[in-house]
């Protein structure tokens, strides 16, 4: 069964546009209204189970089949908590809203369920830089806008645990610039949940050490993925210790993974500056006790950047020796105008046989010379 004849079963006034790609749990597409010219959205499938190897696997370990079919449906219950999770933040900035949502019985052969999420059609960050690149100024906007995401969700008692590339959306179509939203909540679970006895999910690339150890983690693992997005955005789409070349090999990556894990200090991203790179090489700290604290103490650091060095303090001695030339200078104008007034004639000129004495000499001597 396509991904089209799927979505029109669920909603038969919207048809497929193009298939937009596969995300972290599923197949995303764009759909538009049959009946109304100019409305289009973007729709998640995710097919549960994955494909029939699970099904052989449950029947392997001596599953019966009313068994099997109970358990997917919990695990359709389960990935519902995307469904819910996204739409508690229907309408909230830099969020992707949650249009509508659908459960349909699989019809492939497949015992299960299709998942179907119609959500607003936006850009994926990795479609929105295909034909550029963003300067510090605007990754430090990025990161300034999934802050506030990350804050509203962490509060909640929400982590995100997947935050990469291709789980941030863009929409450039707004006069007041360009806006970021952060979406896929697949592979979050309650913080109180965060144990090393869950599964590792997302993307391993941007996963904080912790997550990727299987141990006890907190919002603090979402902070290094958004640091670590925003490392590659300013180190040429490279991750750190990845060598300088387009192609990498699986070594390559096994390298830079490890030198991850052990905790080695980013390199400095080619793009960024001192400052940031600081802030990054914290965000990304490999012991969570180094990172920042929450999304906000993050989003304040990015502030600072963005803001730019303080001015330099003036050196006491050199301001002090400028206080002293300009008292000299004072002075040096002041003598000069009791002079004038010594030396200025008194009302109607002088009289007849007068003779005008010159006025006194006047010299002055700088402190720091001898006359």
């Amino acid at each position: 069964m396509t991904g089209a004849s799927v979505i029109a079963a669920a909603w038969p006034e919207w048809e497929v546009v193009r298939d937009i790609g596969e995300g972290t749990f599923g197949a995303v597409f764009e759909v538009r209204r049959r009946d109304v010219a100019g409305f289009t959205a973007a729709v998640k499938i995710i097919p549960v189970p994955t494909d029939r190897g699970d099904i052989e696997a449950l029947r392997a370990d001596g599953f019966r089949e009313e068994e099997i079919e109970e358990y997917l449906g919990r695990l359709a219950e389960d990935w519902l908590g995307e469904i819910q999770i996204m739409k508690r933040y229907q309408g909230t900035s830099h969020f992707v809203s949650i249009e509508d949502c659908r459960i349909l019985p699989r019809t492939d052969g497949i015992p299960g369920r299709w998942i179907l999420i119609r959500m607003e059609m936006l850009k994926s960050l990795n479609e929105y830089l295909s034909d550029k690149t963003l300067t510090e100024v605007e990754v430090t906007d990025l990161g300034l806008q999934l802050c506030a995401a990350l804050s509203v969700c962490h509060a909640d008692g929400v982590l995100h645990r997947d935050i990469k590339p291709g789980n941030i959306f863009v929409n450039d179509r707004l006069r007041s610039g360009v806006v970021y939203k952060l979406g896929d909540f697949g592979a979050s679970r309650k913080m109180e949940y965060t144990t090393g006895s869950q599964s590792v999910k997302g993307a391993l690339a941007y996963m904080a050490p912790e997550v990727i150890q299987k141990q006890r983690y907190d919002r603090r693992a979402d902070i290094y993925s958004l640091g670590l997005t925003m490392y590659r955005l300013l180190n040429g789409s490279r991750l750190p210790f990845l060598p300088a070349r387009n192609l990498f090999t699986h070594e390559d990556h096994a390298v830079a993974m490890r030198m991850r894990l052990m905790g080695t200090p980013l390199p400095d991203a080619a793009d960024a500056s001192e400052a940031m790179n600081r802030v990054l090489r914290k965000a990304c700290a490999a012991d969570p006790e180094e990172r920042y604290p929450s999304a906000d103490a993050f989003a304040e650091a990015l502030r600072e950047v963005q803001r730019g060095p303080a001015p330099k303090r003036e050196r006491k001695d050199g301001r002090k020796n400028r206080l002293r030339i300009a008292a000299a200078c004072a002075a040096v104008v002041l003598l000069g105008a009791a002079a004038w007034l010594i030396a200025r004639p008194s009302c109607g000129g002088p009289r007849k046989g007068e003779q005008r004495t010159p006025p006194p000499m006047l010299v002055v001597f700088d402190r720091r010379t001898k006359p």
